[in-house]
């Protein structure tokens, strides 16, 4: 055995042993970060975020069967080459850094991610060692990489819906802000997962953060929404937001996603009225499939939205529009394909189906994509994303540096995980968090119309605007 060999297996043994330890750690709280700087984190607090971060999962269990890598999924190369902007052979295979590091922040941000039964739990089912393990049969180049990343899943809990019914607003002057002017970086789109766009309670800070992305001198931007009434509908509202991100010399990635997975995973314990929210998740993909009605009905929602998409496509044919059939999605194959199909026969060319999947959110449930493009919540999966795929914050989020009690991963993670995201190519890179969305990240979320919104202060949009450009040229 070569001395290059013995030190991989040297790195990887080490690596493990980190995943190992870090699952009895967790910074992101202060007071657990507290707690370990003075000889050992409190068992009690542990327990609270681990629970806390497991439950707005609303995983769904019922012995599911094993489910493919990410790394199986069928490759269309004629999608790439039309939808991607970078070339076929760019995709990097992650270097030895980048395992090591993404592991090391995997494991000191917390457990294993919960997934759909016990047996995940045990160690040698911990999914970054399994990810390590896949990477390690992997020819990878020479090490050349510095690069940090990572940090814990939890996903967005269920949301309610209440339609808005409220005339699109710009501003409170009734004019697009002007930008500070700041150099025009660019190299990945970058941008917010404002899946709330659209609720009225919503407006101010949908508005800050407008604001924000324009005076960002980002080039390229990211704008993604729910639309499947969850936040209320409000098109023309929609519509304004796009032309005026995509204007002047911008470019924008715009994500629509059309139904909302955790509020059909979490309707039992928490009902919302909204899409498909009312439908259990297995029989959903059943329905999709067969049943007339329901087939019609999301026919129904594709073709709300394509008025947003022609906006899109005309303020910049540049721009990328890309649809998800759902939020963190509840799908198997067949339910995916068919949902994917309804979309083609709406939209046309004018946007490219794309996945959110959530692997062990329901019995059942894949990733597999047949060439699509990916968006990933779970930073344990971003090794094995690619240049045409995406990343967001959602239902991990971010704090500032001004909140030493957040339980959200600080700037220098999300900075850390930025760099990986840039290291893989990935197309783009969204923000979120839970406080914009009216959402306390520790306890249960109320209903949309109850929720407050928070607003960005002028410190806070200063550190999101360096986030935004940060990595960029």
């Amino acid at each position: 055995m070569g001395k290059g060999r013995i030190l991989l297996l040297i790195l990887i043994a080490l690596v493990a042993a980190l995943v190992l330890a870090g699952r009895q750690s967790l910074p992101i709280s202060s007071e657990v970060r507290r707690a370990k700087n003075h000889g050992g984190a409190d068992p009690d607090a542990l327990r609270f975020y681990r629970s806390t971060r497991a439950a707005s999962r609303g995983a769904i269990t019922a012995n599911p069967e094993e489910l493919p890598p990410l790394s199986d999924r069928p490759f269309n190369a004629a999608d790439w080459k039309q939808n991607s902007i970078f070339p076929l052979s760019s995709s990097p295979t992650p270097t030895g850094d980048e395992i090591a590091m993404l592991a090391t922040v995997v494991a000191e941000l917390g457990a294993p991610t919960p997934t759909a039964t016990p047996e995940a739990t045990k160690t040698n089912s911990h999914p970054m060692l399994e990810t390590l393990r896949e990477l390690e049969r992997e020819p990878r180049p020479p090490d050349n990489s510095n690069l940090l990343g990572g940090v814990v899943r939890h996903l967005t809990p269920a949301v309610s819906n209440q339609a808005s019914g409220i005339a699109p607003a710009i501003s409170e002057s009734g004019a697009t802000p002007t930008p500070e002017a700041l150099a025009a970086v660019g190299g990945q789109a970058r941008g917010y997962h404002m899946l709330y766009l659209m609720h009225p309670n919503a407006r101010a800070t949908v508005e800050k953060q407008l604001e924000t992305l324009l005076r960002s001198g980002v080039r390229d931007l990211y704008l993604g929404v729910l639309t499947d009434g969850t936040f209320g509908k409000d098109i023309p509202y929609l519509i304004s937001a796009v032309q005026r991100l995509a204007a002047g010399q911008r470019s924008l990635t715009l994500a629509l996603y059309l139904t909302n997975g955790p509020g059909m995973r979490t309707y039992s314990s928490s009902p919302t009225e909204g899409g498909f929210n009312s439908i259990d998740p297995i029989r959903f993909r059943d329905l999709i499939q067969h049943d007339d009605a329901v087939r019609s009905r999301f026919r129904a929602m594709v073709a709300e939205v394509k008025p947003a998409l022609e906006a899109s496509r005309r303020s910049n044919s540049q721009n990328r529009n890309l649809v998800f059939p759902m939020l963190e999605d509840n799908l198997d194959h067949d339910a995916y394909a068919a949902m994917r199909a309804l979309i083609e026969d709406e939209v046309g060319t004018l946007a490219q189906v794309a996945r959110n999947p959530c692997l062990g959110c329901v019995d059942g449930n894949d990733s597999a994509a047949d060439g699509d493009p990916i968006e990933e919540h779970a930073p344990e999966e971003i090794a094995s994303l690619n240049p045409r795929d995406g990343f967001s914050l959602d239902g991990i989020g971010y704090s500032f540096s001004t909140e030493f009690d957040s339980q959200q991963p600080d700037p220098d993670t999300i900075r850390n995980l930025i760099d990986l995201s840039l290291s893989r190519r990935l197309s783009y890179f969204a923000l979120w968090r839970a406080e914009r969305q009216g959402r306390d990240p520790t306890g249960p979320p109320l209903p949309p119309d109850q929720r407050i919104y928070e607003v960005p202060t002028a410190a806070q949009a200063e550190e999101e605007v360096a986030l935004l450009r940060y990595g960029l040229k």
